[in-house]
């Protein structure tokens, strides 16, 4: 399976390529199976092997065996690992982080980013994203919301805009901004958009 470079930071091979890295490694990530890995990225299993042993093979992840199943985590003596590191997190690491911070907000109901970084997220293209867009919607306290978004963003080290709404605001407000959002690309991080 060919995939194209990762348009938000191109210098990938691949979007997979650049998505199994930001899996691997998260700041919080854990060691992954391969299957895991096929199931997180949506890929074929043999297409996450051979990038698992491409990535082996730089030095870049290790892997070990526990029975059948074969681990994969970054390779953490590897010089490259803290860079390549804040690299694919800021790039590509983004739906997780915010995932992460946002899932213990008591009454979001959903959540997606949008504006640039979706719109690049997604295979547009353009300058670099120099902030996230975010959409709660749902009736969390919006200073939960926010202190969650802050801790996303010390890890991403990006500014993160959030437009918190409820759900019937959403379905009464069809004009302006709602339908500029709703006609671009947007990564739903959970739920469903109204």
């Amino acid at each position: 399976m060919r995939t194209a470079a990762a348009g938000l930071l191109p210098i990938f091979r691949s979007e997979l390529q650049a998505n199994l890295l930001a899996v691997v490694l998260s700041p919080d990530a854990e060691p992954v199976s391969i299957a895991e890995l096929a199931r997180i990225l949506r890929a074929p299993h043999p297409t996450v092997h051979r990038e698992v042993e491409r990535l082996e093979r730089a030095g870049l992840v290790t892997t070990r065996r526990l029975g059948n199943i074969r681990l994969v985590e970054a390779n953490k003596e590897s010089p490259y690992t803290p860079e390549l590191r804040s690299l694919v997190t800021r790039a590509f690491g983004v739906p997780a982080i915010l995932r992460r911070e946002l899932e213990a907000v008591e009454g979001i109901e959903a959540a997606a980013v949008f504006g640039s970084w979706a719109d690049r997220a997604t295979g547009g293209s353009g300058p670099v994203p120099r902030d996230i867009d975010l959409l709660v919607i749902g009736d969390a306290d919006l200073d939960d919301v926010y202190a969650a978004v802050s801790r996303a963003e010390e890890v991403l080290r990006l500014p993160v805009d959030v437009v918190k709404m409820r759900r019937s605001e959403w379905k009464r407000q069809r004009r302006g901004f709602l339908e500029s959002v709703e006609s671009r690309p947007m990564v739903v991080l959970w739920g469903e958009l109204p």
